[in-house]
């Protein structure tokens, strides 16, 4: 009997109930674009953008940023733009005016921006989880027949953190329980099945999200999951 059905072709994320508002660590790569996303809350008149000669770290804490903009925008309103932004990062980052390059010859201005403190460093990582869009349906197959979901149709929902982790202990304990949904499965193969190792980080991940929410002992202790 071929008991696997596909339910949906969509990857399934799982993140942490609750942990929207809190910070993340953030890159001058990062810091960047959230800068490019602030600016337009401030209503400023003018063109801000990108400087095409831009070389920002993915990976650095701090450092130099660069920008272009119209000529609207001149360094005093670069000078309040930093100003407002600081204060809307108080606390976690800093920014500094280095250089801001004005002239006629051309429509937009350069100007050159200092990461010069960056506080979200050193921040912990909020751990999250996705499964690959060809392994969804085999996951929830494998959460619904374990008792951790009442039924397959839903979209989205919450896992509780204690009864999943029995769940997952459960399987990895026990070979007979998780050959079914792996591709160590010789019976019914071509169906889908999850590589085994894969299947562990999987497992590794959602321990890890169990163990962040208890560690930091958020009020929420479930974990939300949806198919996007």
């Amino acid at each position: 009997m071929n008991w696997y059905k596909t339910i949906k072709i969509a990857t399934l994320n799982f993140s942490i109930e609750g942990t929207d508002k809190i910070s993340q660590p953030m890159t001058t790569h990062n810091i960047l674009y959230d800068l490019l996303n602030f600016i337009p809350t401030l209503n400023i008149s003018g063109k801000i953008g990108l400087d095409a000669g831009n070389e920002v770290s993915v990976n650095a804490a701090t450092g130099e940023i660069k920008l272009y903009m119209s000529n609207e925008i001149n360094a005093n309103t670069m000078v309040d733009i930093i100003y407002e932004y600081n204060q809307y990062r108080a606390g976690q980052v800093e920014l500094t005016l280095l250089e801001f390059d004005e002239t006629s010859e051309v429509n937009f201005n350069n100007t050159t921006i200092l990461v010069s403190e960056n506080e979200t460093s050193g921040i912990e990582q909020i751990p999250k989880a996705k499964v690959s869009i060809h392994e969804t349906d085999i996951f929830l197959r494998m959460l619904y027949e374990q008792g951790m979901l009442i039924d397959l149709n839903f979209n989205s929902g919450t896992l509780d953190i204690n009864q999943l982790e029995k769940i997952i202990n459960k399987l990895e304990q026990n070979e007979n329980l998780i050959r079914p949904y792996t591709d160590e499965n010789m019976t019914n193969p071509g169906q889908g099945l999850i590589p085994l190792g894969k299947l562990k980080v999987y497992f590794f991940q959602l321990k890890n999200m169990i163990n962040y929410i208890r560690k930091n002992n958020l009020p929420n202790k479930v974990i939300k999951y949806e198919l996007v």
